[in-house]
């Protein structure tokens, strides 16, 4: 028996392992679009209480998405900060009226 004939494959065995092939691609693209879906759901959270519009998050579809997420997120101005700040400042005293 030559090398040629012990590594050939039945027909039967390259439909098992293209079988096993396909079940594994459906795996692995179910499993990347269900963390696709939850940092979409996350970051639309994390944006909301940041105060910017929760949409932002859907450029997590974007395979480098996520790194833009974080950037804004720890670079940018939050706009309730921006709220906070004008809640915090000082009011001018009043003067009694006669």
């Amino acid at each position: 028996m030559d090398s040629s004939q012990a590594n050939s494959l039945t027909p039967e065995q390259m439909q098992q392992v293209w079988g096993m092939f396909m079940g594994a691609w459906v795996f692995i693209c179910v499993f990347i679009l269900v963390t696709r879906v939850l940092a979409i759901w996350f970051f639309w959270r994390i944006f909301e209480k940041a105060g910017y519009n929760g949409a932002i998050a859907l450029i997590n579809i974007l395979g480098i998405g996520t790194l833009v997420s974080i950037l804004i997120l720890a670079f940018g101005t939050w706009p309730i900060e921006q709220r906070l700040a004008a809640d915090q400042r000082p009011v001018p005293p009043s003067f009694p009226s006669s």
